[in-house]
């Protein structure tokens, strides 16, 4: 009854009842709160000149007007009477603590609503729970203070995230380009079948995962090679050895890799089930991630109440957009349509699927080309068709957008930058 009371406090004010009045529903105050509730908009609509509520007076307004509707007078007196003791008291700053409660309270019903329904067997199914919170975060999002939304005219955001750290590449190329990795940012890596972009990613997340804070994992959401075989690619990438070198000593360099933050690096098992977008989001909150890598996202399932398939995709992408900003650093692995094929300097839009929606999500995108030419099989062609991030110190601005040349070595898993300071 004290949040209900709480409410009633609050909207004694005209100001605070405008902005409650689309919140307030039956099914998440009390009965009692609600008709009370109703009863203060009809006060201001008979009032128009008042901005604050006149207690005595609103008390015998409500009894003209409820009169004999009022089923519970007992009940009624005991809410005037805690209501009359909380408008005596100081002033709260709880608007928007209770604002968000009612909202919650609001979807948490229409949630409870569907899942009953599935449960008994009746239309639907639980993917519109998806859509319900992509809601309930914008409205939240549109309950707070005006100073919580925009930003101020300054400069000091950015040189704060300039000069924090962030996870540095391995390949020099890139943090001339990018700069280091920070909460926030999404990154697509994408490239043609058989070309490395999983060797990439191992190569890269390898390097970052000693960055990491010690409370902090890598989490791979695997949804392409066996996961067993990447995270031996991860091991391999670490190490810098082949697979024989791993086979001739398993047990050390396994207690070595696991010594330096190794047990910290989780590649989701293949047999784990989890494949939704609900059941993945459950690892993030319970395993602080880091660093958070998609191989593929296009293949992880959700939103599938969209009506064609880039429209879910471009979904996807702008869920894995949100992880980004909730938790730290996420890299997309996506493929390349076939006009990339043979091509070393690949380009944004012949990024497979919903182009235009993965593209306007990702903060920075990396493309591997590979050339078929003879003689070029370990020669891989890097390019930045997109750069959004702030970089660092060591970024130059002539290579933002820039197109390297470098090398793969598959047998180590590993990229190998031919950068040369000039």
């Amino acid at each position: 009854m004290a949040y209900d009371i709480d409410l009633l406090t609050i909207v004694s004010s005209k100001d605070n009842y405008s902005r409650f009045k689309d919140h307030v529903k039956k099914h998440n105050v009390s009965s009692i709160t609600k008709d009370i509730f109703d009863s203060i908009g009809a006060y201001w609509d008979n009032y128009p000149e008042r901005s604050q509520i006149n207690l005595d007076e609103f008390k015998t307004f409500y009894y003209i007007v409820r009169g004999k509707k009022i089923k519970d007078t007992t009940a009624t007196e005991s809410a005037f009477t805690a209501l009359e003791k909380s408008m005596a008291e100081p002033e709260r700053p709880i608007v928007k603590d209770i604002l968000a409660k009612l909202i919650q309270n609001d979807y948490a019903t229409q949630i409870y609503d569907v899942c009953l329904k599935v449960g008994i067997g009746g239309e639907g199914d639980l993917t519109s729970i998806d859509g319900l919170m992509q809601q309930y975060k914008k409205e939240v999002g549109s309950a707070v203070d005006k100073s919580e939304v925009f930003v101020s005219p300054s400069l000091s955001y950015i040189s704060k995230v300039v000069g924090r750290e962030g996870l540095n590449w391995r390949l020099k190329e890139l943090n001339i380009s990018l700069g280091p990795l920070r909460t926030g940012d999404f990154i697509i890596v994408a490239a043609r079948p058989e070309t490395g972009k999983t060797t990439f990613v191992a190569s890269e997340a390898a390097h970052m995962m000693s960055q990491l804070k010690e409370d902090e994992h890598v989490i791979w959401i695997n949804n392409e090679e066996s996961s067993n075989k990447v995270m031996m690619r991860v091991i391999q990438a670490y190490h810098g050895v082949t697979s024989m070198d791993l086979l001739k000593d398993p047990e050390s360099y396994e207690e070595l890799f696991i010594a330096n933050g190794g047990d910290r690096f989780l590649v989701l098992d293949d047999d784990s089930g989890i494949r939704t977008v609900n059941k993945i989001a459950t690892l993030f909150s319970e395993f602080k991630p880091g660093l958070i890598i998609f191989d593929q996202l296009d293949k992880v399932h959700g939103f599938n109440t969209e009506a064609r398939d880039d429209l879910r995709i471009g979904r996807l992408y702008e869920w894995a957009r949100d992880v980004a900003k909730e938790y730290c650093p996420v890299i997309a692995i996506s493929q390349v349509d076939g006009t990339g094929e043979g091509e070393k300097w690949i380009q944004m839009n012949q990024l497979r699927g919903s182009k235009t929606d993965k593209i306007g999500e990702a903060d920075a995108i990396i493309t591997i080309g590979k050339s078929n030419e003879p003689g070029m099989d370990l020669q891989r062609f890097i390019h930045i068709p997109k750069n959004k991030l702030f970089g660092s110190s060591e970024t130059l601005e002539a290579h933002r957008h820039g197109c390297f040349e470098v090398d793969i070595y598959p047998s180590i898993a590993r990229y190998v930058s031919k950068w040369r300071t000039k």
